[in-house]
C-alpha cells in the first residue's frame, strides 16, 4: 500500500473524531482544569461510546 493511501486512510471521519476527543480528554487531564465532575463523567462517558462504537465494530470487509 502506497504512503499517500495510508494517509487518506487514516484521515477519515472516525479518525478526526477520536482524534480530537482523545486531545481534548489528556488537555483536560494535563490542565488540571477545574470542571464539575458531572460534566467530566458526561465527556468521559462519550469518549467510551465513540471509542467502542469505532473499535468494536467489524468491518463488512473483514468478515468476508
Amino acid at each position: 500500500m502506497k504512503p499517500i493511501e495510508r494517509l487518506t486512510k487514516l484521515i477519515d471521519v472516525k479518525s478526526i473524531v477520536t482524534l480530537a476527543l482523545t486531545f481534548t480528554f489528556i488537555s483536560i487531564v494535563l490542565a488540571q482544569l477545574d470542571i464539575k465532575d458531572n460534566v467530566f463523567q458526561l465527556f468521559n462517558t462519550l469518549i467510551s461510546t465513540v471509542f467502542g462504537y469505532y473499535f468494536g465494530k467489524k468491518d463488512s470487509k473483514e468478515t468476508n
